[in-house]
């Protein structure tokens, strides 16, 4: 079965344990086991409107990496360099289309069940070509329709995947003049705006309803691509260059301080605006029962039932409806535990802490999944 649509233009392109195996009580004991949410309650979306969803939040991503990183600190301030050969080179950034294939390497060997690489027809790395009949043929489309993405079944071996391919435009001259003046680029007179490739995501069909998928799976497959984005930005960004090669500072205060890397709860939070900004259909955001700056406190009673309950549940997460003004929404909230003594130490000595004596992998508050029940 083959779907086309035109693709909607959307704004362009860390650390938290996010265990998927729970679901939402009753609130009156934070602590007993909680009823699993059946597919009646959750409903279902088309898959067209998931993979979009998962586009939109690897979208923003990009742009945050792109935005707060890339361009403000290697093109803007000029304090740090970023190279195709940064594994070889100390205090050097990965190359935005490295940091895309990292994280997806993270998400793939965090066993999630969906999938999503970087092809093109004219790749500077032959593996990034296409594998299968449907990627290239997925490419070739969104080469002839920039503006359009392309979907379509394929069978890989005993199981039936839903192939999504977004396209992969060129948005800045530097993309433009990477792959122009690369020696083993196939293709030397890309131009801006012009398609460069595609962003292949891939969805196991395992039965269910043909063409639907139920909210808590959707919900579920979101966090899992939001854990890789902020896995890689921790590994590859804070922990690699201001921990062990101490060649930039991370800051609280990184939009007054030249230089200074976003705490990753800083980063998560500032792609969570891009891709609110971007007219997404879903949201997310990282509160807390104890936060530091009181806009991170829950806004509804789901969000603070949520929050309580991964705190008393912290390798569980919560899922519920809520009806916030005309809309119906599915809201899940996965655990944000403390990972690291960096993530301790910040809370129990900030000034402004209501709690300064968190422990390592106690809980820390939640990230809250949310998705209109229109969609």
């Amino acid at each position: 079965m083959k779907y086309f649509h035109i693709f909607k233009p959307i704004v362009l392109f860390c650390l938290v344990t996010i265990l998927l195996n729970g679901c939402g009580d009753d609130g009156s004991d934070a602590k007993k086991s909680s009823p699993e949410v059946s597919e009646n309650e959750t409903g279902s979306i088309s898959m067209e409107n998931y993979t979009d969803s998962v586009f939109q939040v690897i979208k923003a991503h990009r742009t945050s990496y792109a935005k707060f990183i890339i361009n403000r600190l290697v093109n803007e301030e000029k304090v740090i360099k970023a190279s195709e050969h940064w594994k070889d080179e100390k205090g050097a950034l990965l190359l935005p289309a490295q940091m895309f294939r990292e994280t997806a390497t993270i998400l793939q060997d965090s066993g999630s069940d969906i999938s999503f690489s970087l092809l093109s027809l004219v790749p500077i790395n032959k593996q990034n070509a296409p594998k299968t009949d449907v990627e290239k043929k997925g490419l070739e489309y969104v080469n002839a329709n920039p503006d359009k993405s392309f979907y379509e079944e394929e069978k890989l071996g005993p199981k039936t995947y839903f192939t999504a391919v977004y396209p992969d435009n060129a948005v800045s001259m530097a993309c433009v003049s990477c792959h122009n003046n690369h020696k083993d680029s196939p293709k030397k007179d890309f131009k801006m705006d012009e398609n460069m490739g595609g962003v292949v995501i891939r969805i196991p069909i395992d039965g269910g309803e043909a063409g639907q998928i139920n909210m808590k799976k959707y919900a579920n497959s979101v966090s899992s691509v939001i854990k890789a984005h902020r896995t890689s930005y921790a590994k590859f960004i804070i922990n690699r260059l201001v921990n062990e090669e101490k060649v930039i500072k991370a800051s609280e205060h990184w939009k007054d301080e030249k230089g200074a890397l976003l705490l990753p709860a800083q980063m998560f939070r500032e792609t969570a605006t891009i891709l609110q900004d971007s007219g997404s259909d879903i949201s997310f955001s990282l509160l807390s029962l104890v936060p530091i700056n009181k806009q991170n406190a829950p806004k509804t009673d789901v969000e603070k039932k949520g929050l309580e309950y991964v705190n008393a549940n912290p390798d569980k997460s919560f899922y519920e409806e809520e009806k916030l003004g005309p809309k119906t929404y599915f809201t899940a909230v996965y655990p944000d535990n403390a990972v690291s003594m960096a993530c301790v130490s910040c809370h129990n000595n900030h000034k402004d802490s209501p709690k300064k004596d968190f422990k390592m992998d106690e809980n820390m508050g939640g990230v809250v999944i949310r998705i209109p029940k229109e969609v």
